[in-house]
């Protein structure tokens, strides 16, 4: 992936809907995690999985605070890396999203199937060596 516009997969937001409105009607703004009372970082390097495990402790939207957990790990011989996050507190939604490259095509799950989950995705020329990469959300239905 060209580096810079794959940062952005990284980042986590909590839509923010009834917590601020703004003066151009706006009523849903994106909170990135930055403002955070601690932050806790554990890397792990294994010789089957490694990985970054980060707690931020005191993540404030709002008039409220929530404590995020995220882990992102990549086994032996896999070219898959898991993200997860995790908050405490109320049922908040997160957001993501990806960096779509002129050369790369948009990739979605067929509709209609029975599974409690589906993805989108990108796939194509993205990288500084023209190289066929490709990259996936998989979310819960």
């Amino acid at each position: 992936m060209k580096f810079v516009p794959a940062l952005f997969l990284l980042i986590a937001a909590f839509v923010s809907g009834s917590i601020q409105r703004h003066s151009d009607n706006d009523l849903s703004r994106p909170v990135t995690v930055s403002d955070v009372e601690h932050v806790v970082c554990h890397v792990k390097n294994g010789p089957i999985r490694s990985g970054v495990f980060t707690r931020y402790l005191g993540w404030s939207v709002g008039w409220k605070t929530y404590d995020l957990s995220s882990g992102l790990s990549i086994s032996a011989e896999s070219r898959l890396t898991r993200v997860r996050l995790e908050v405490s507190g109320s049922n908040i939604e997160l957001c993501t999203g990806l960096a779509k490259h002129e050369n790369s095509r948009f990739l979605k799950s067929p509709s209609g199937r029975g599974s409690q989950w589906s993805y989108i995705g990108l796939y194509g020329k993205q990288s500084i060596n023209e190289d066929n990469l490709g990259i996936a959300v998989f979310y819960r239905k």
